[in-house]
């Protein structure tokens, strides 16, 4: 059954082709009619639930598309150094002999072209961004251009040098998201090709000690799969300080040594997270795409990033819902229009968490504020996304035109998932050394 007739970007043919969604049993899958090479993608073997997650949409993809404005979240690749040469890697980080390193005059360049267009928060990744010998003073021009950062690693650097997590909070870092995958030896070496995770742990630590708010990534395959209860157990309870988890479907993207049989696609994670699990209050009807709030320019495709948001209180886990009517309140957000406020950035927003509060919630959700924001409170809220880049291959053009994350690139901004399709990472390729960028 076709379930939606759309347009894909072939990165064959650089340009779109009609493509089609189309619904075959539990299966979803994209097909790209390329007048060379026409292809098949699965896109998931949940039909049930995809098709779940996509009618929480509060607006009509046909009808009512928001206009793109990428400039809620950039990245920025400031090195292929890595100090790990990861089986997975969707940049092929530490493959390069010669480690390059985006120079701090082209940082700069790039971060003032974002803060114009209304940029607030900046991610550094790599490689390892860490081993950029000028990561401080990349941190120092963030902060003097008043954005956030985020700092996106695998967290050896800050196990070796513990200091360094202050460093990086003195120099002005907001965010340091660890990629953790495992808590079983002989994963992280199929998955990771060491055994590094008490490492790991400590950095953990030492970013919390530091004060710095922490993320954590989760990429996962079929080896993983079954662990994620475990990996979320260990990990909840580092809220306050813990901001968001990010479980991500790995994909097949340059470096990716793995059988392919090992992918999996986001429904899976979803129904695997809320089988048995220390999450047991949560169901996958709490799973829904991020709200489209233009104030903020934050926007997204029901296919990409689905979210639940979680409280946390004396180690006992349960879902916003049970505070806030958060269908209610992201329909409210949705309904905004595009113009741009003091009022509609920050006062609207509360009127619509008073108008949506559930019965005797209220006190519960300005704790739950006051906890998030200054970290202070009984409560805290953790945001548990899950994405699956299994299937980047199927660039459908309302969900390109809908990222709300993009790699800042020499030649402009490219959305997350166009960028990671391209086959190589900016970093490893030709433009570098063609813009005279790198040292």
């Amino acid at each position: 059954m076709i379930y939606e007739k759309t347009e894909a970007f072939c990165n064959q043919c650089n340009q779109y082709h009609p493509a089609e969604i189309e619904i075959d049993d539990k299966r979803v899958l994209g097909k790209v009619w390329c007048p060379i090479k026409p292809s098949i993608h699965q896109l998931s073997d949940h039909a049930d639930l995809y098709l779940k997650i996509r009618n929480k949409l509060n607006f009509n993809l046909n009808n009512d598309l928001p206009v793109s404005d990428r400039a809620f979240v950039y990245s920025i690749e400031i090195t292929n150094a890595c100090n790990f040469k990861c089986p997975i890697c969707y940049a092929d980080s530490g493959s390069n002999p010669k480690s390059l390193f985006l120079s701090v005059f082209e940082i700069e360049k790039r971060i003032l072209t974002i803060k114009k267009h209304g940029a607030k928060v900046v991610v550094l990744t790599g490689g390892e961004p860490l081993m950029h010998p000028e990561i401080l003073t990349i941190l120092k021009f963030v902060k003097k251009y008043r954005m956030k950062s985020i700092i996106c690693s695998n967290g050896l650097l800050i196990a070796q040098k513990p200091n360094l997590a202050k460093e990086l909070k003195k120099a002005g870092l907001n965010k340091f998201n660890l990629s953790l995958d495992t808590l079983n030896t002989q994963t992280q070496m199929q998955m990771k090709a060491n055994d590094y995770i008490d490492m790991k742990i400590r950095t953990i630590k030492s970013v919390i000690d530091a004060g710095l708010g922490i993320g954590i990534i989760i990429t996962v395959t079929t080896i993983n799969l079954e662990e994620i209860h475990r990996l979320l157990a260990f990990i909840l309870p580092y809220a306050p300080r813990l901001r968001m988890i990010t479980i991500q479907g790995a994909g097949p993207g340059i470096r990716y040594e793995l059988d392919h049989n090992t992918l999996v696609d986001r429904e899976t994670i979803i129904k695997k997270i809320t089988h048995k699990s220390i999450l047991e209050k949560i169901s996958c009807d709490d799973f829904r795409p991020f709200p489209n709030y233009a104030p903020w320019k934050i926007q997204g495709h029901p296919d990409c990033m689905v979210n639940t948001l979680l409280v946390v209180k004396n180690n006992e886990i349960t879902p916003l819902s049970k505070y806030l009517d958060v269908d209610g309140f992201y329909y409210d957000l949705s309904r905004v229009n595009r113009s741009s406020s003091y009022f509609t950035k920050n006062i609207l927003p509360v009127w619509f968490v008073i108008k949506r509060a559930k019965k005797n919630q209220l006190l519960n959700l300005i704790d739950l504020f006051m906890s998030r924001k200054f970290g202070i409170g009984k409560h805290s809220l953790v945001i548990l996304g899950v994405v699956s880049y299994a299937f980047t291959a199927f660039q459908e053009k309302k969900k390109l035109h809908l990222c709300p994350m993009a790699f800042l690139t020499a030649t402009g901004p490219k959305g997350a998932c166009a960028y990671n399709g391209m086959g190589e990472g900016e970093v490893n390729s030709r433009l570098y050394n063609e813009k005279n960028n790198i040292f």
